[in-house]
C-alpha cells in the first residue's frame, strides 16, 4: 500500500509499505493492504513502519494525528 506522513512543515514519509501499526487512541493497531476503509485518531506514539521482507522496520514519532486509509492509500496528518 501506499503510505504518506505528513506533519505542518513536511513530509515525514512517502513510500510503499506492507504494514504499519499505529497509536490509536484506544490502543495500538495494525494495517493491511485491502484494509477496511478507516478513519481514526492518534494518540503520542510511534508509528512503525513494516517495509518488507529482510528490510528494516521505520520509525516516525508523533504527538497526535489523525489517519485515513481508503483504497490501499494510507493518509496520516501528524503534529
Amino acid at each position: 500500500m501506499h503510505a504518506i506522513i505528513r506533519n505542518v512543515q513536511s513530509v515525514l514519509f512517502d513510500g510503499f509499505v506492507k504494514e504499519v501499526v499505529l497509536p490509536g487512541e484506544d490502543g495500538e493497531f495494525s494495517i493491511w493492504d485491502f484494509h477496511q476503509t478507516l478513519l481514526a485518531r492518534l494518540r503520542e506514539g510511534d508509528i512503525i513502519l513494516g517495509l518488507g521482507k529482510d528490510m528494516p522496520k521505520k520509525i516516525v514519532h508523533i504527538n497526535s494525528g489523525v489517519v485515513k486509509f481508503e483504497r490501499s492509500e494510507l493518509a496520516i496528518m501528524c503534529l
